[in-house]
């Protein structure tokens, strides 16, 4: 059997075999700021000290067949760059980080235990996931933004 190109790419961007779902975060980039850059870095008019944007933003879902049944798989990439005014304030920072995994990981659970009755509306239901996936983690961010402060 030959694979062409457009197969292997397929393969690379799916989740591992097996696994149906997969969270990227990579390692933050970090940057020592003066406090009046954090208005321009983390777009807020807020008294803050240190802020993560997450670019790179991205949700991948392929459907499967399972069972009778169709299923998703998921990959989701973030790329946090962090802004701090000191140092010791990367750990905050990090936990906001460990806080989006932990929401991405539940979500993308729970997308792979939807059942789909045809291929045609599994793919309909990850085109969506993937069209609205920013919106969703702006909604994860403000989750986050709660819990922590």
């Amino acid at each position: 059997m030959r694979f062409t190109g457009y197969v292997i790419l397929l393969l690379a961007a799916a989740p591992a075999f097996g696994q149906e779902w997969s969270v990227d975060v990579a390692a933050p980039r970090k940057r020592l700021v003066a406090r009046n850059e954090l208005t321009v870095y983390c777009h807020s008019d807020r008294e803050i000290e240190g802020c993560t944007e997450f670019l790179g933003e991205m949700l991948r879902c392929q459907c499967r067949r399972a069972g009778g049944d169709w299923s998703m798989t998921s990959h989701a990439q973030l790329i946090p760059y962090m802004y701090v005014t000191r140092p010791v304030l990367e750990e905050h920072e990090q936990l906001h980080i460990d806080d989006l995994r932990q929401q991405l990981n539940r979500y993308l659970g729970d997308l792979s235990a939807r059942r789909f009755p045809d291929s045609a509306s599994c793919g309909s239901a990850a085109e969506f996931e993937m069209t609205v996936f920013n919106l969703r983690m702006d909604l994860f961010r403000k989750l986050s933004n709660l819990r922590l402060h």
